[in-house]
């Protein structure tokens, strides 16, 4: 009996190292012999050591459209679309299997990273007809159109919203002769201005975006009233405009301006609809127009009736020959 005894507790961790070997060996091949171990074939699943419970989840470009204890793993690119834009179509990597977003022919990405996932709407090229970046203080004109804006006093470069910004003080302003985009020798023509906007002033009278001709034609189409509230201006055989909020001092706004016959002006802030005016058909005067930034000066009687010196910064100025969507105007506000 002693020597029985003697050989039973010799083999004992050979007989317990083998019950593991087995028990280990037979979850495995469970689930691998049986559809990953009854869950999503797309799946990874592995036992959790302290719990043993079963913890799955999705391979790259599935989605879980089950829950966590009921792991269904679908197609992302089924789900709309992947979380690409409306004019991207979504793939998959050939190594990976992780979405892939492709711009459609004639599209640019304005969202994030050309292999990753689109968030916003994008815009067709031909339609921008400026864009300013104001990136390391230039006034290059980064649409095809080389529209470069000209300085005019003391400009300093700042930390802005996107890169660096333009500060404009002390009478500083920036301008243009907007050619070949002169939306003023068409009647009816949509159009669409957006920036950002850090006034760090005062609240009181200021224009953002002055537009004119040489036979005196001018509007504010961006400015502030004598308290500091936002408006945006056009016309039609006078002035017609929508108020926005108090531009809060020393912080950034994004300020979206679209205008289209139909639908008249719609007036965006920080990517919301914020007012719109009735539908209207914009007319103007058949000659070029200057487009300025940042001063009107002192043509504070245009239309309409208000602006003045802006002290401030503005950043990622563009300007669209097209009415921009609400999805695209929350897109510039969104980078």
């Amino acid at each position: 009996m002693a020597l029985y005894g003697r050989l039973l507790y010799a083999w004992l961790p050979l007989l317990v190292f083998l019950l593991q070997a087995f028990h280990g060996g037979f979850a495995q091949s469970y689930y691998d012999d049986y559809n990953n171990g009854e869950y999503d074939p797309n799946a990874l699943c592995s036992e959790d050591p302290t719990t043993s419970a079963m913890v799955c989840t999705c391979n790259a470009g599935y989605t879980n459209t089950g829950s966590a204890d009921n792991v269904v793993c679908t197609d992302s690119c089924t789900i709309e679309n992947g979380g690409c834009g409306p004019h991207a179509t979504c793939s998959h990597h050939a190594n990976t299997y992780a979405v892939k977003c492709t711009d459609e022919a004639d599209y640019i990405n304005t969202g994030s990273g050309s292999e990753e996932i689109r968030t916003g709407d994008v815009v067709a090229p031909t339609n921008i007809q400026v864009y300013y970046s104001f990136k390391d203080g230039s006034l290059t004109d980064y649409s095809s159109h080389g529209i470069h804006a000209t300085a005019f006093g003391a400009l300093v470069t700042t930390t802005g919203r996107v890169d660096e910004a333009i500060q404009f003080d002390s009478g500083a302003y920036i301008s243009n002769n907007l050619y070949p985009f002169d939306f003023s020798r068409v009647n009816d023509y949509s159009y669409t201005m957006a920036l950002w906007a850090k006034p760090t002033g005062s609240n009181s009278a200021q224009t953002l975006v002055f537009v004119s001709t040489s036979t005196g034609w001018c509007a504010h189409f961006i400015a502030t009233t004598s308290t500091g509230v936002l408006t945006v201006n056009s016309w039609m055989n006078g002035p017609v405009g929508a108020l926005g909020p108090l531009l809060t001092l020393n912080t950034w706004t994004h300020i979206g301006y679209t205008y289209s016959p139909s639908n008249g002006i719609r007036l965006y802030v920080n990517g919301e609809l914020y007012s719109s005016s009735v539908p209207f058909t914009f007319s103007a005067p058949d000659a070029p127009v200057t487009i300025t930034l940042g001063t009107d000066n002192g043509a504070t009687g245009c239309t309409p009736g208000y602006g003045g010196e802006f002290a401030g910064a503005l950043d990622e100025f563009y300007l669209y020959n097209v009415e921009l969507t609400a999805a695209q105007i929350w897109t510039l506000a969104h980078p």
